[in-house]
Formats: C-alpha cells, sequence, structure tokens
C-alpha cells in the first residue's frame, strides 16, 4: 500500500493531523498579482474536467483551508484558496478600502485554474463564510454548481454585530464605517443575484438548520431570492441548535451533492 492510500485509510483526525503538519505546508503556494496581494492556495490535480473551488470557513485559531481532507477521495481537480488577509477573520475575499481588489485578483486566480485544467464545470464550495464567498464567486459562471452550508447573506450587518469581524468590515469598506457603508456591503450579494443573467444555468444547493439563527436572518431570503433570480435552488434542512455544529452535518451533505454533480458530467 502506497503512503497515499495508507493516509486517506486513516481515522478523520489521524489524518487531518498529517495534512495540516506536512502535506498542506509542502503543496501551498502563492499566487501575486501585480501591485496587489498575494493570494495563498492549495491545488490537488485529478484527471477530470470538474474543477471544485474551496474557500474557507472562519477558525478561531486563524486561517486554515476548509474541507480537504474530507473531500481526498474525490474524482476532481480541487482548488482550495485561503483567507488570511485580516489577522484570524479575514475579509471574505473582498477588501481593501471599498476597492475590491481581493476579489479581483481571487478571479483571476480562479480563471487562471480554468484555463490550466480545462475544466468544463466549476463547482464552488464552503461552509459559513466560506458558503458566502462560494456564492459570492460562482454567481459569475456559466452553469456553475455552489454547495453552501449555512451561508451569511447580509453581510454587512453581520461583520458589524459579529465583534470577531469588526476589523475585516473596515478593511472592506473602509475606514470610518458608516451606516451607508455597511448597508452597501449589506445588500450587495443580494444585488449580484437579482443582476445575474447566468441564474437559469446555475445551481444552488443550502444546507441550513433550521434551529439557528442563519436560516432566519439569512438562509430563508437568500434561498428566495435565488429562486427568483431563475437559479435552480435545492435546500436541505438541518436540525441542529447551534452554528458551530455544521461542522458535523454539512461534510457528508457536501461529499454526497458533490459524488453527484460530478456523476452528471460522466
Amino acid at each position: 500500500m502506497g503512503a497515499v492510500s495508507i493516509i486517506k485509510s486513516l481515522p478523520g483526525r489521524m489524518k487531518a493531523a498529517i495534512y495540516n503538519k506536512y502535506i498542506i505546508p509542502s503543496k501551498e503556494r502563492t499566487f501575486a498579482c501585480e501591485d496587489h496581494e498575494n493570494i495563498h492556495y492549495l491545488f490537488f490535480k485529478k484527471k477530470s474536467d470538474v474543477l471544485i473551488i474551496g474557500l474557507q470557513a472562519f477558525n478561531a485559531k486563524g486561517p486554515r483551508y476548509s474541507y480537504v481532507t474530507s473531500l481526498t477521495g474525490i474524482k476532481a481537480s480541487r482548488l482550495y484558496i485561503k483567507d488570511d488577509f485580516v489577522e484570524k477573520s479575514g475579509n471574505y475575499y473582498l477588501g481593501r478600502n471599498g476597492q475590491y481588489n481581493i476579489e479581483a485578483d481571487v478571479f483571476h486566480l480562479i480563471d487562471r485554474f480554468i484555463e490550466q485544467t480545462g475544466a468544463r464545470k466549476l463547482i464552488f464550495i464552503g461552509s459559513s463564510k466560506g458558503g458566502y464567498s462560494a456564492i459570492n464567486f460562482g454567481l459569475n459562471y456559466e452553469g456553475a454548481s455552489i454547495i453552501a452550508g449555512a451561508p451569511q447573506y447580509y453581510l454587512g450587518r453581520y461583520m458589524q454585530e459579529a465583534r470577531k469581524f469588526n476589523k475585516g468590515l473596515e478593511d472592506i469598506v473602509g475606514s470610518p464605517v458608516t451606516p451607508e457603508k455597511v448597508e452597501a456591503l449589506n445588500i450587495r450579494l443580494k444585488n449580484k443575484i437579482y443582476n445575474n443573467e447566468k441564474a437559469k444555468t446555475q445551481k444552488l444547493f443550502i444546507h441550513c438548520s433550521t434551529q439557528e439563527n442563519t436560516y432566519d436572518w439569512h438562509a430563508k431570503d437568500l434561498i428566495s431570492d435565488c429562486r427568483q433570480s431563475g437559479m435552480a435552488v435545492s435546500f436541505d434542512a438541518g436540525n441542529y441548535p447551534n452554528h458551530a455544529d455544521i461542522k458535523y452535518y454539512f461534510p457528508a451533505y457536501l461529499y454526497r451533492v458533490l459524488v453527484d454533480e460530478i456523476k452528471r458530467r460522466q
């Protein structure tokens, strides 16, 4: 049995520890945009015309790639992008100072790997912060599938109310943070959804517990708006009380939907 097969066969926590200590540091690369930011990423190549783009969730210990070890068996190339632009909180791959230059640079990175892999099918994935980001980037691509777990929707309000994201909010909209700037960010994704000419070619898969605040405050309106825009939306309702518990429920849903979406390409 080869080293890769042995690692894949290990229990989840042990496999994650090996990846975090050895594999991820050795595979992490930097994408440098002239006069802009350095973007850190991981890329796992497979012989496939499907490219998965993974956006990270918030981690209290600092920026970490999400859903790397849990998707090692997936038969598609995977590009994971790190949001380490603002200390621990990140800035949702948006900043800086109202210019959204990081967002533009991330689009350049994604487009480079679409060209490099010859991908004909794109699948954007992420939960919570990563879920918002998966939708934000996925909306721009014809025929994209988006798999999001408990994503935020009204981002300005959310980042202002959650103290851990205050620095990230200031980085995105610029200082001083005014009510007008917060509201503009709050409805930014909604405006993109309603002005999305590619909506009828795209699919959105959302998992969220109806027992936690994300559903009533964000997901319910997001689902409604995406359906009204013409996008095909599938909703998987969880039944657990805490937003943080998504880490126990979303991975299995993510894997199941990914396998199904990849099979559709065969």
